[in-house]
Protein backbone atom coordinates (compact mmCIF):
# COMPACT_ATOMS: atom_id res chain seq x y z
CA UNK A 1 0.00 0.00 0.00
CA UNK A 2 1.41 3.35 -0.78
CA UNK A 3 1.51 4.73 2.91
CA UNK A 4 3.62 1.86 3.95
CA UNK A 5 5.70 2.42 0.83
CA UNK A 6 6.20 6.28 1.82
CA UNK A 7 6.94 5.46 5.63
CA UNK A 8 9.59 2.71 4.54
CA UNK A 9 11.22 5.35 1.93
CA UNK A 10 11.46 7.54 4.80
CA UNK A 11 12.86 5.14 7.16
CA UNK A 12 15.38 3.91 4.40
CA UNK A 13 16.89 7.31 3.36
CA UNK A 14 19.94 8.55 4.34
CA UNK A 15 18.52 12.09 5.40
CA UNK A 16 16.02 10.50 7.38
CA UNK A 17 15.72 11.04 11.12
CA UNK A 18 14.26 8.15 12.07
CA UNK A 19 15.46 4.10 12.50
CA UNK A 20 13.81 1.33 13.29
CA UNK A 21 15.07 -2.32 13.82
CA UNK A 22 12.68 -5.42 14.38
CA UNK A 23 13.97 -7.21 17.75
CA UNK A 24 13.24 -11.46 17.01
CA UNK A 25 13.35 -14.26 19.25
CA UNK A 26 12.84 -17.61 18.69
CA UNK A 27 13.12 -16.92 15.39
CA UNK A 28 10.46 -14.39 15.17
CA UNK A 29 9.98 -10.81 15.26
CA UNK A 30 8.54 -9.26 18.33
CA UNK A 31 8.79 -5.81 19.03
CA UNK A 32 11.11 -3.15 17.47
CA UNK A 33 13.31 -0.36 18.57
CA UNK A 34 14.01 2.95 17.30
CA UNK A 35 15.48 6.17 17.25
CA UNK A 36 13.69 9.41 16.40
CA UNK A 37 14.93 13.21 15.93
CA UNK A 38 18.11 11.89 15.33
CA UNK A 39 19.67 14.72 15.31
CA UNK A 40 23.56 14.43 13.23
CA UNK A 41 24.77 17.86 14.47
CA UNK A 42 23.59 17.81 18.04
CA UNK A 43 24.72 13.48 17.77
CA UNK A 44 21.46 13.10 20.11
CA UNK A 45 18.39 11.16 19.36
CA UNK A 46 15.38 10.31 21.05
CA UNK A 47 14.18 6.40 21.54
CA UNK A 48 11.85 4.43 21.80
CA UNK A 49 10.82 0.52 22.25
CA UNK A 50 7.86 -2.21 22.10
CA UNK A 51 7.09 -5.66 22.50
CA UNK A 52 4.57 -6.14 19.93
CA UNK A 53 3.39 -10.17 20.64
CA UNK A 54 2.12 -10.67 24.12
CA UNK A 55 3.55 -13.94 24.13
CA UNK A 56 6.82 -12.61 24.59
CA UNK A 57 5.95 -9.81 27.20
CA UNK A 58 6.94 -10.61 31.50
CA UNK A 59 10.04 -12.34 30.00
CA UNK A 60 12.66 -10.08 30.85
CA UNK A 61 13.40 -9.09 27.33
CA UNK A 62 12.89 -5.28 28.07
CA UNK A 63 16.51 -4.64 29.29
CA UNK A 64 18.03 -7.04 26.47
CA UNK A 65 16.66 -4.88 24.34
CA UNK A 66 17.50 -1.24 26.06
CA UNK A 67 21.25 -3.01 25.98
CA UNK A 68 21.02 -3.01 22.04
CA UNK A 69 18.93 0.19 21.56
CA UNK A 70 21.97 1.78 23.66
CA UNK A 71 25.04 0.05 21.85
CA UNK A 72 23.26 0.93 18.60
CA UNK A 73 22.60 4.77 19.51
CA UNK A 74 26.38 5.04 21.76
CA UNK A 75 28.87 2.72 19.69
CA UNK A 76 27.60 2.64 16.06
CA UNK A 77 26.41 5.75 15.35
CA UNK A 78 28.65 7.44 18.07
CA UNK A 79 25.35 9.77 20.05
CA UNK A 80 26.50 12.27 22.88
CA UNK A 81 22.92 11.76 24.30
CA UNK A 82 19.72 9.63 23.93
CA UNK A 83 16.61 10.65 25.66
CA UNK A 84 12.77 9.30 26.00
CA UNK A 85 9.66 10.18 27.72
CA UNK A 86 7.39 8.10 30.01
CA UNK A 87 4.38 7.91 30.98
CA UNK A 88 3.37 9.06 35.03
CA UNK A 89 2.95 5.42 36.66
CA UNK A 90 4.99 3.12 34.38
CA UNK A 91 6.94 2.00 37.15
CA UNK A 92 7.90 -1.07 35.44
CA UNK A 93 9.81 1.06 32.62
CA UNK A 94 11.10 3.87 34.73
CA UNK A 95 12.79 0.95 36.84
CA UNK A 96 14.79 -0.94 34.15
CA UNK A 97 15.50 2.99 32.59
CA UNK A 98 17.08 3.41 35.83
CA UNK A 99 19.01 0.53 36.18
CA UNK A 100 20.44 1.37 32.81
CA UNK A 101 21.52 4.59 34.31
CA UNK A 102 18.97 6.56 32.77
CA UNK A 103 18.30 10.15 35.11
CA UNK A 104 15.19 12.15 35.35
CA UNK A 105 15.43 15.39 33.97
CA UNK A 106 12.11 16.61 33.86
CA UNK A 107 8.67 16.47 34.16
CA UNK A 108 5.82 17.85 31.23
CA UNK A 109 2.92 18.19 34.52
CA UNK A 110 -0.35 16.91 33.01
CA UNK A 111 0.88 16.56 29.50
CA UNK A 112 -0.97 13.80 28.57
CA UNK A 113 -4.87 13.69 28.33
CA UNK A 114 -5.63 9.97 28.58
CA UNK A 115 -8.47 8.14 27.20
CA UNK A 116 -10.45 7.95 30.81
CA UNK A 117 -10.36 11.96 30.61
CA UNK A 118 -7.65 12.28 32.89
CA UNK A 119 -4.31 14.26 32.70
CA UNK A 120 -1.22 12.14 33.39
CA UNK A 121 2.47 13.88 33.44
CA UNK A 122 5.08 12.91 30.78
CA UNK A 123 8.54 12.21 32.62
CA UNK A 124 11.76 12.58 30.61
CA UNK A 125 14.60 10.91 31.06
CA UNK A 126 18.27 10.55 29.09
CA UNK A 127 21.58 9.69 29.52
CA UNK A 128 25.10 10.70 27.65
CA UNK A 129 27.50 8.45 25.88
CA UNK A 130 30.34 9.23 28.85
CA UNK A 131 27.74 8.36 31.65
CA UNK A 132 27.02 5.07 29.36
CA UNK A 133 30.60 4.40 29.23
CA UNK A 134 31.17 3.98 32.97
CA UNK A 135 28.11 1.99 33.38
CA UNK A 136 29.47 -1.27 34.12
CA UNK A 137 26.20 -3.08 33.25
CA UNK A 138 26.48 -2.52 29.65
CA UNK A 139 30.37 -3.50 29.38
Amino acid sequence: DTAHMTWYKKVISPESSYRVRVVFGDDAPFGVIYLTDIDRYAASASWGMYIGEADFRGRGLGMRMLTELLLWGFEELDLFRMYTSVLDGNERALNIYAKAGFRVEGTWRKHVLCADGQRRDLIWIGMFQEEWKKSIKFQ
